[in-house]
């Protein structure tokens, strides 16, 4: 595990959203819900992997964060807690939170995305959500990483599976990189512990 992560370089939002796609479809597999039957159109889950009632709660804990923050999001916008804000002074503060809760809401896909009209003036500049979906991604990942222990059965094979399309982008990346032009090297992204290598 490494302390910080660098995703590729050349990772665009397609690869992102490609990838939150396969990493949900395959929590999707691993996670049965007590009393849960697998369905027949099921993807059979790989040797060591075994369904869960649940997520780890450290995986899960953007959405608990993210349920904990509606609650204060709320109290926040009564009259009460509005005048004590801005008694204080903190309406630019309040508007900047406001702002960071709705990308964080879009990013890890709690809130749906509402699509500007055509030919309205909408935002244009989506640097602030391209780089809150990368560090969601990337927060993600570590979590999933972070789980593979050899003291915990099952976790490594997990931590595995559910990375694998992952692996699989990075090796995509590497291999378009290297069919490229000569230039300066870049850095390439480790391999997350546990994860085999995808044919």
């Amino acid at each position: 595990m490494f302390s910080t992560m660098v995703l590729p370089p050349d990772l665009v939002a397609d690869d992102v959203i490609g990838l939150r796609d396969q990493m949900s479809g395959r929590l999707a597999a691993v996670l049965r819900p007590k009393g849960g039957k697998r369905k027949e159109g099921d993807p059979p889950l790989p040797g060591g992997v075994e369904p869960l009632a649940a997520l780890p709660p450290h995986i899960d804990r953007p959405r608990i964060q993210w349920t904990a923050m509606v609650q204060r999001m709320k109290t926040l916008k009564e009259e009460r807690a509005q005048a004590v804000i801005e008694g204080f002074g903190g309406t630019r503060h309040y508007r900047q939170l406001v702002a960071a809760d709705a990308r964080f809401g879009e990013a890890y896909g709690f809130t749906t995305v509402v699509l500007a009209r055509e030919g309205g003036l909408g935002q244009t500049d989506g640097r602030p959500q391209w780089s809150a979906a990368r560090d969601a991604l990337r927060s993600l990942i570590q979590k999933i990483e972070s789980h593979a222990d050899p003291e915990i059965p099952g976790s490594e094979a997990l931590a595995a599976f559910l990375l694998a399309p992952y692996v699989e982008m990075v090796d995509d990346l590497a291999r378009s990189r290297r069919k490229a032009p000569a230039r300066k090297p870049e850095a390439v992204p480790a391999r997350p512990f546990g994860a085999r290598e995808t044919p």
